[in-house]
């Protein structure tokens, strides 16, 4: 069996990672179709490339949400997809991107002003 670096299998996993609305989801069907084919570094890649593309296809508004779900003390257990919830740390990097207003702060956290909202602060790391 090919090697997960192979392009032809790394765009096979890419349309199942495009047709995965959770990160769970998408690991089911990996481990299906390409078990025995990832190895650690290539569940580590899969999940990068995940998140990469459930965090860009947020609207604005969804954005919003998440970010303000970490910034008032949300956890992973607290959230509606739980384990499955992408970190903050991605949701800050996609921020950027849209070129909203963002600062990292001295704590190790972050202030983000979504448009047409307040400054969301965010903690170093959720609990």
């Amino acid at each position: 069996m090919a090697e997960w670096r192979d392009p032809d299998v790394m765009a096979r996993i890419g349309a199942v990672l495009d047709g995965s609305r959770t990160w769970t989801e998408a690991k089911r069907a990996l481990k299906a179709a390409y078990d025995g084919v990832l190895d650690a570094a290539g569940w580590h890649a899969a999940l990068e490339a995940w998140q990469d593309r459930a965090v860009r296809r947020l609207a604005d508004r969804d954005l919003s949400e998440e970010l303000r779900h970490w910034a008032e003390g949300g956890r992973y257990q607290d959230h509606l997809q739980g384990f499955d919830a992408l970190p903050p740390r991605l949701l800050v990097k996609e921020a950027k991107r849209r070129h909203w207003f963002t600062r990292s702060l001295a704590s190790g956290g972050a202030l983000v002003s979504p448009p047409g909202g307040g400054p969301l602060a965010l903690p170093p790391s959720p609990v």
